[in-house]
């Protein structure tokens, strides 16, 4: 048998530097909820964002900048590379 997978439509953004001030309504709750905390490191006289993670219920994701965030349709979030999203999706 063979089977293709179904399309499926998501919401995402890319995560940048500045994405606890851009971000979708979804990602900040989850960041208020402590789903997700924001990656900082201190770079000589400030602080600077270098990714966040994602904590699931069985894992955690790294995420980087410029990756994608996915939330899922069933509400989980997973992560992407750009060339791994740009493989898997296309804007609607």
């Amino acid at each position: 048998m063979r089977f293709r997978h179904k399309p499926v439509e998501v919401d995402a953004f890319i995560f940048t530097k500045d994405a606890d001030a851009r971000a979708p309504s979804w990602f900040i709750d989850a960041v208020r909820e402590e789903h997700i905390m924001i990656d900082r490191k201190l770079v000589v006289d400030h602080i600077e964002v270098y990714g966040c993670t994602i904590y699931g219920k069985m894992q955690r994701i790294h995420v980087r900048i410029g990756d994608y965030i996915i939330k899922k349709p069933e509400g989980g979030m997973i992560a992407m590379s750009r060339k791994e999203f740009a493989r898997s999706y296309e804007p609607l």
